[in-house]
């Protein structure tokens, strides 16, 4: 059997670039799922005549879905514009507070400190 090895102490961050679209696909995935909440809620508010079946319900549960994911790739609410916009600084700041390289620079340049 094959002990297991420690992680590396080295961090590996993907490209700054790939980070930002992730984030953006993320902020735009969070903004459908709240406008299909938002749907779903409407839905259940509208009186009906009778109750849809368990097929009917599937179906517009699914079709509000894929409407919301549309509308949210699109201008949307602006929900997914406001958080990347809030998020987006974070992405530089980890590159340059946990990149290796950053933190070897800090603590060369930092006096020593006697006890």
């Amino acid at each position: 059997m094959k002990p297991i090895e420690p992680a590396s102490t080295q961090q590996s961050f993907p490209e700054p670039s790939l980070q930002k679209k992730r984030l953006k696909d993320c902020c735009q995935e969070f903004e459908s799922f709240m406008t299909s909440f938002i749907v779903k809620s409407m839905r259940e508010g509208v009186m009906r005549a009778e109750e849809p079946d368990r097929a009917l319900g599937m179906y517009e549960g699914m079709m509000d879905q894929a409407v919301c994911k549309e509308f949210s790739r699109g201008r949307g609410l602006g929900l997914a514009k406001a958080i990347y916009k809030q998020l987006e600084p974070l992405v530089r700041e980890e590159q340059q507070v946990c990149s290796p390289a950053t933190d070897a620079r800090q603590t060369a340049n930092q006096p020593e400190r006697e006890a």
